[in-house]
């Protein structure tokens, strides 16, 4: 097996392997320059950098070789990939951990992850934050409710909790307004069979009793 082509095209590495150097029966890979660059500096250290991929064209390579070149090229899959995932919507590390499962190695994961990390795209403090607000905004959700969903999506409780405390108070009086308006626009008239759906209907959402209660109150001075 031999490297029959290299070339580098929008920043990628593409590498096309082969029994020989005319051979129609080969393998494509790409990578990133970083990976390729990793791989020349193991394999072929005495090639100047700016001319690795004219050189290492006719290189014969073994198992060793193989298997690493698959490796960086999995690698630079994984990441290329995390990045769609991520360019869709906010993914905690968890939750795209285990999309990429469904793909890639748990070492090419590792990697891609570490790298985002690195580089900012995957910032769980800042996508709890976007999403506690949104949530509030848009959803109309409580406080409760909304470090819920955080932490069954595979945030941590700390930065779910640090989420909700950034939003101001009078953010969430406005969402259980929204609901009680929406959904019970006469609660502080009603039986009190009815008053307790309403509350259990509210608390489901994530707002507390005190809230719910307190909100009450202040809708029966205003009548």
């Amino acid at each position: 097996m031999i490297i029959q082509t290299v070339f580098i095209k929008d920043g990628m590495v593409y590498v096309v392997l082969a029994p020989d150097a005319v051979s129609v029966n080969s393998e494509g890979l790409r990578m990133s320059l970083r990976n390729w660059k990793k791989f020349c500096g193991q394999y072929l250290p005495d090639m100047p950098s700016d001319e690795t991929c004219a050189a290492a064209q006719g290189h014969p390579i073994g198992e060793a070789e193989y298997d690493d070149l698959h490796r960086l090229a999995e690698m630079t899959e994984a990441v290329l990939e995390a990045a769609r995932i991520l360019s869709s919507g906010d993914k905690s590390e968890h939750d795209l951990r285990m999309k990429l499962k469904r793909k890639f190695s748990e070492e090419a994961i590792g990697s891609a992850v570490h790298l985002l990390k690195k580089r900012g795209y995957l910032d769980e403090a800042v996508q709890c934050q976007r999403i506690a607000e949104a949530a509030v905004r848009t959803k109309h959700h409580g406080p409760r409710r909304i470090k819920t969903d955080l932490m069954a999506h595979g945030y941590s409780s700390k930065d779910a909790d640090a989420a909700v405390q950034a939003i101001p108070d009078e953010d969430f009086t406005d969402a259980l307004a929204y609901n009680i308006d929406r959904k019970f626009p006469d609660i502080e008239e009603t039986d009190a069979a009815d008053m307790k759906k309403a509350v259990s209907s509210l608390m489901r959402l994530g707002f507390s009793s005190g809230m719910i209660f307190n909100e009450i109150r202040n809708r029966r001075k205003k009548r």
